[in-house]
């Protein structure tokens, strides 16, 4: 009996001992989750960030920034907007937020990301655009969920390798950086749909960017690219290109992307807009300023869906006559030229006026004096 008492009395022992390990880790737990609170808005206050509070500007839509101050509302945090505080570190417990889905950090003066944000394996959205970043993070590709990726105007000498491994990806900003070259790992990106190369050092379009099928927009605006491959035309689904500031002479490879809405190759070296220029039948916009050219092909009177036109500064004396058959045009800019018009074109731009397109053309010409009346 005295026996059976014992084990009882053991039993009831260990399943005490039990509660109260489990108490005292419940204790402790709450305790580190209140330390590392406290790290966090310590640093918070030391960097002059602000408790949560709403952000309202005219012609743009209100958003919250700041760090919430309460336990409750941090775990749970799903946008966290830090942006342009002169921040020079980034404190590691941000990496704790796991509820997030997007961080905005640009506009600061950090020049790496702490490890521990690689632990946000919900962050859809990271910006940390005009930093001084030199390279990230070695975790970055657990960051599994990522979808868009900002990184302009940071000091990288070599393009992050790691992002190839986020093949979630489906949007990368690497505009104002000293890029050279882009590495072959760029074709796993095959979710890829938007990728922004403008103001980097690239004098080619590589030919490995033609395996990302999914690409609908596509920037190398400001390198010092001088021609384009013709397998651009893999790019089925290619929406927007820009081309703009380069040194480009001829355009023959890129009029197979017939899905093209967008198309901007202002300030290259082009002197003709070449017939076909007709197979561009989807284009809403096109801008070809700042270029040396004398003649545009009649074939630009196909494209009637053109919502934007842009010829200005260029060497233009004519227009062909089928520029009429353009009656969609919200904006039209022909400064800069010495075009003498038709009377069928004046006849048609002031229609277009009248219709209430943003006609730019230059005022103190003889020939424009007809808008007048």
């Amino acid at each position: 009996m005295n026996k059976i008492l014992a084990i009882k009395d053991t039993h009831l022992s260990l399943k005490k001992s039990k509660s109260i390990l489990d108490i005292t880790s419940k204790i402790l737990a709450g305790n580190a989750i209140s330390e590392w609170m406290d790290q966090l808005w310590s640093w918070a206050d030391e960097n002059n960030i602000s408790k949560l509070e709403l952000v309202e500007f005219e012609n743009v839509s209100p958003y919250v920034k700041g760090l919430p101050r309460e336990s409750k509302e941090l775990l749970t945090i799903k946008e966290l907007r830090l942006n342009h505080h002169n921040l020079t570190k980034l404190s590691k417990h941000i990496g704790k937020l796991i509820q997030l889905n997007k961080l905005f950090l640009q506009q600061n003066s950090l020049t790496e990301l702490p490890n521990e944000v690689c632990n946000l394996i919900n962050l859809e959205t990271l910006e940390v655009g005009q930093n001084s970043l030199t390279s990230l993070p070695e975790d970055f590709s657990n960051l599994k969920s990522l979808k868009r990726l900002y990184l302009s105007k940071n000091n990288f000498v070599q393009f992050p390798t790691q992002i190839f491994q986020v093949e979630s990806l489906d949007t990368l900003f690497y505009n104002g950086n000293q890029l050279k070259k882009i590495p072959n790992g760029i074709q796993n990106l095959l979710m890829l749909r938007t990728l922004y190369l403008a103001s980097n050092k690239l004098e080619n379009i590589p030919k490995i960017l033609f395996n990302l099928k999914t690409l609908e927009t596509l920037t190398f605006h400001n390198n010092s690219i001088v021609d384009i491959p013709n397998k651009i035309c893999n790019l089925s689904n290619l929406e927007s290109l820009s081309l703009s500031y380069n040194l480009i002479s001829l355009l023959e490879n890129i009029f197979d992307l017939i899905n093209l809405k967008a198309l901007v190759v202002s300030y290259n070296l082009l002197v003709k807009i070449p017939d076909d220029i007709k197979k561009l039948t989807s284009l809403f916009y096109l801008d070809f300023s700042g270029n040396y050219i004398t003649s545009i092909s009649k074939e630009i009177g196909v494209l009637v869906n053109l919502g934007k036109l842009n010829l200005a500064n260029n060497d233009l004396t004519e227009l062909p006559d089928e520029i009429c058959k353009l009656k969609k045009l919200e904006v039209l800019d022909l400064t800069s030229n010495n075009i003498i018009f038709t009377t069928a074109q004046k006849l048609w731009i002031k229609t277009l006026k009248d219709n209430g397109c943003d006609i730019h053309i230059d005022k103190d010409e003889p020939s424009t004096l007809f808008l007048i009346y």
